[in-house]
């Protein structure tokens, strides 16, 4: 067992050096409180409407991921697994421990191909908190589709604007659930400090009556030196197949505002709104919802934080309220606060 630890250690150290294999962890903490006692009545086994923080008045784990990326040659390929509450409610299906696992072959310095499992292309947040502004997810990030499973292809057009082609499984999971693949794009262009992109797909993911799913996504980004800024824009639509003029819409708005106060120390608001009167999102009720959220983050490390966040989703409808009070009595609004704490390490920071 020893010489296998050893012999394991030397290779981790000597592939990791030549930056061809690169491992990675990250953990994410939690504590949340709010008004709303729908899960206790109802017996939910987490909160409704949040991927993020999901358990109230208990401490309890987001996730915990461990990666491995590697890259010999002209082939590539990563490794992504994870374990939490975050997965447990987000991931359905088989193999639900996967976050990712791909494999791609560089066919020139600006074409790719790759094909498995595979984060989302839709979307302005990502699934990991570290890589957000606020741990939660917005309202809009609520409804948007998590991961596929098919193809890729990856155009690095010049050095502003890459292109992604997609055929995949289904929109929403990753299994195929019926004889027909989706297909999916992403249209990028910018850098790091400001850029604009849009996403979509289209399916058919075989509801009664249901002929096309299309789902469209354009995003903002801008980060300057203390303030960072996002936005985007939703519009997903069904069209019947079986009553001709059955074409209903879910449209969705989002933004951030983020503030560097000092090094260490950062703020961040963001306010979305969700209409799906038609029903259209069958994860939210027929109705139209605000959410407003704000929060600190205090960075004890570059790889570490501790955020407090506070949020509130309205229902403004009357006839779909989902959240209870203390009396047991069905109302419009929930207010939470959140309490998390991250850290993670990547080998190719540890190794420079």
């Amino acid at each position: 067992m020893r010489i296998l630890t050893i012999t394991f250690f030397c290779c981790f150290i000597y592939a990791t050096s030549y930056s061809q294999v690169n491992f990675s962890g990250y953990t994410d903490f939690y504590i949340a409180h709010d008004n709303d006692n729908s899960r206790k009545i109802d017996g939910q086994p987490y909160r409704l409407f949040s991927f993020m923080d999901g358990k109230k008045n208990e401490f309890s784990l987001n996730i915990v991921n461990l990666a491995m990326d590697a890259k010999f040659d002209k082939v590539y390929g990563r490794i992504s697994l994870h374990y939490g509450d975050l997965p447990a409610q987000a991931w359905t299906g088989p193999y639900p421990a996967i976050q990712e696992a791909y494999a791609g072959v560089i066919l020139s310095e600006s074409f790719s191909i790759d094909a498995g499992y595979f984060l989302t292309h839709i979307g302005n947040e990502a699934l990991l908190p570290k890589n957000n502004l606020l741990t939660s997810h917005s309202m809009v990030t609520f409804m948007e589709p998590f991961y596929h499973a098919g193809v890729r292809a990856n155009w690095q057009v010049s050095e502003k604007f890459k292109a992604t082609f997609l055929l995949i499984n289904s929109m929403w999971i990753y299994v195929n659930t019926n004889e027909n693949f989706g297909l999916g794009m992403s249209l990028f262009y910018g850098d790091d400090g400001l850029n604009v992109s849009y996403s979509g797909a289209i399916a058919n993911e075989s509801n009664p009556g249901i002929s096309t799913d299309i789902y469209n996504n354009v995003n903002f980004s801008y980060k300057g030196g203390k303030t960072q800024l996002k936005a985007q824009f939703d519009l997903y639509s069904q069209i019947g197949e079986s009553i001709k003029d059955r074409h209903t819409y879910g449209v969705s708005l989002t933004s951030h505002m983020g503030f560097n106060f000092i090094e260490n120390l950062s703020g961040t608001a963001r306010f979305s709104y969700v209409d799906n009167i038609n029903g259209t999102v069958f994860t939210l009720p027929a109705t139209t919802m605000l959410e407003v959220s704000a929060g600190f983050e205090y960075k004890p490390s570059t790889n570490s934080y501790i955020r407090i966040e506070q949020r509130v989703i309205e229902i403004l409808d009357d006839n779909y309220l989902v959240f209870r009070n203390d009396e047991g009595r069905y109302v419009s609004m929930r207010g939470e606060t959140l309490l998390n704490f991250g850290f993670w390490f990547d080998t190719s920071d540890l190794l420079k």
